[in-house]
């Protein structure tokens, strides 16, 4: 099983600015890379407005990791964040049962985007997944 969850607030710059237009692109831009999660994905992306800032949810659950598909899908929206959208911040949790290289199958990934970079964290909250979430 491969499963993943993030969120993520939407920001074109660090600095905090509400003119709006290159904000307004980079969320255009966004909607159509989570376009791909549709129903045939088992996931689902949902770009809000809220208070007037904008945020990314992203969820999914498929039997195994596929490329192409979820696992290309997660990366194209973390790689178009860090590019395009730059002060964008947020976590991205992730769990393949079948990974062999570290975390491991018993284990949960933590990607981070903060300032255009993506970094690869262990989880310490819910990993090793057995015994902390399963038996």
């Amino acid at each position: 099983m491969y499963q993943f969850h993030g969120w993520f607030q939407l920001r074109d710059t660090v600095e905090d600015t509400f003119d709006g237009t290159p904000l307004e692109d980079g969320v255009d831009g966004l909607r159509t890379v989570v376009a791909e999660f549709d129903g045939s994905l088992n996931a689902v992306a949902e770009i809000q407005a809220l208070n007037g800032e904008y945020y990314l949810w992203i969820n999914g659950s498929t039997n195994r990791r596929r490329f192409p598909g979820e696992a290309a899908t997660v990366d194209d929206v973390l790689a178009f964040l860090a590019e395009h959208l730059p002060g964008s911040y947020g976590l991205m949790y992730e769990r393949d049962d079948e990974m062999t290289e570290p975390p491991g199958g018993n284990a949960f990934r933590v990607r981070r985007l903060a300032r255009g970079v993506v970094t690869e964290h262990d989880d310490p909250f819910l990993s090793p997944a057995n015994p902390t979430i399963e038996i």
